[in-house]
């Protein structure tokens, strides 16, 4: 009989889930958001991502979703892989959804766009940033955008504005954004106030084995001890943006200005870091013989072993791949690459190094077949 069923309590060691518990239920697409946001926020990423991922072709409102999972994912790793699979979803997204002010579409497709006009782009978050009111999520998505765009710009106060409000609502990463944000505000000048929010990275580093909150809380142990100067938080942020693979979205007058920032930095500790950024600037520029000059110099550097330790890692790769450029110059190069793999471990975002390096390999071995 039905009635002689009796229910079972639910108990967490039965498997149940907050994903399974909003799926029984008649689908409700703000529900089951809701029940995938507070996974997210409640460090469930996978769980989050599951759920999205089942339901995202339900409504556009679960496709973006299943897209803002992917694209924070994204954002954390820089992995290769994940970088694209962030943009097909994107792309998925925004052909799924048709109303045109909303925040949410406005966001994904200035996403899209955003390589392309950052100055467009900046114009467009603050839009969406707008029309996101109540959206919580999306605004945090839209101020780590303008962030980036500012950050691209040289505009740090901007930057400062954004990273300092990610820091202080958004619950994801903090020890990252607090970084950003001192960063950005020492490169405005103000370095009395940049060091006390580089003492609260290490406060804020919750994510033990995340590699870009380890990354933060070394680089900003610096200058908990001593005061920065302007100088070198514009290096730090020159930095950002180059192992977020941000420099080739900079207009050309940006990377002059950069390159004169960092021929400003009198500090010996950093000098193969600054040889490297400058090599990686004049190779944005096109000017491939200076930047081979300032990778040599940066592979050389002995110091960066004590202070920096991927940068003779990553000099060594970007050498070898100017050097794979020209047919008299391809051992080389070649050697550079298998060098950067092989002489060197233990140094921050070692693993997206090797997907570089293995990506760099396998073209030449199409191009030349061992």
């Amino acid at each position: 009989m039905a009635g002689s069923e009796q229910q079972r309590p639910r108990r967490r060691d039965d498997g149940d889930s907050d994903a399974a518990a909003a799926a029984a239920a008649p689908l409700q697409d703000a529900e089951l958001a809701l029940a995938g946001i507070n996974m997210l926020l409640n460090n469930g990423f996978r769980e989050s991502d599951q759920l999205f991922k089942q339901y995202r072709n339900h409504s556009p409102l679960m496709s973006f979703g299943a897209s803002f999972v992917s694209f924070l994912n994204a954002m954390m790793t820089f992995e290769e892989e994940k970088m694209q699979l962030a943009c097909d979803d994107l792309k998925t997204t925004e052909k799924l959804c048709e109303s045109e002010e909303a925040g949410v579409i406005e966001t994904i497709k200035n996403k899209i766009k955003k390589n392309c006009q950052i100055n467009s782009a900046l114009t467009s978050f603050h839009t969406a940033l707008e029309l996101a009111v109540d959206q919580r999520e999306i605004q945090h998505v839209c101020l780590y955008e303008i962030g980036w765009c500012s950050m691209i710009e040289l505009n740090f106060k901007d930057a400062f504005d954004s990273f300092e409000r990610l820091k202080n609502e958004s619950r994801w990463s903090q020890c990252y954004y607090a970084y950003l944000t001192a960063v950005c505000q020492g490169a405005t000048g103000d370095v009395d106030g940049a060091q006390i929010v580089f003492k609260e990275v290490q406060k804020l580093f919750k994510r033990k084995n995340n590699q870009i909150e380890q990354f933060s809380v070394k680089k900003a142990e610096r200058f908990r001890k001593q005061t920065p100067t302007k100088a070198l938080c514009v290096l730090a942020s020159i930095e950002v943006l180059y192992l977020w693979k941000a420099l080739p979205n900079c207009s050309f007058p940006n990377l002059q200005r950069m390159s004169q920032a960092c021929h400003e930095v009198d500090d010996s500790s950093v000098v193969g870091l600054k040889y490297l950024l400058l090599g990686a600037i004049h190779k944005c520029l096109g000017n491939s013989e200076d930047a081979v000059q300032y990778f040599q110099r940066a592979v050389k550097d002995e110091l960066c072993r004590q202070n920096n330790l991927y940068v003779q890692p990553y000099a060594c790769y970007e050498l070898g791949c100017l050097l794979l450029d020209k047919p008299e110059t391809v051992g080389r190069g070649r050697a550079l690459l298998l060098q950067a793999k092989e002489d060197f471990s233990g140094y921050d975002f070692e693993n997206r190094l090797h997907v570089r390096i293995h990506a760099a390999l396998a073209s030449l071995r199409e191009l030349v077949p061992q």
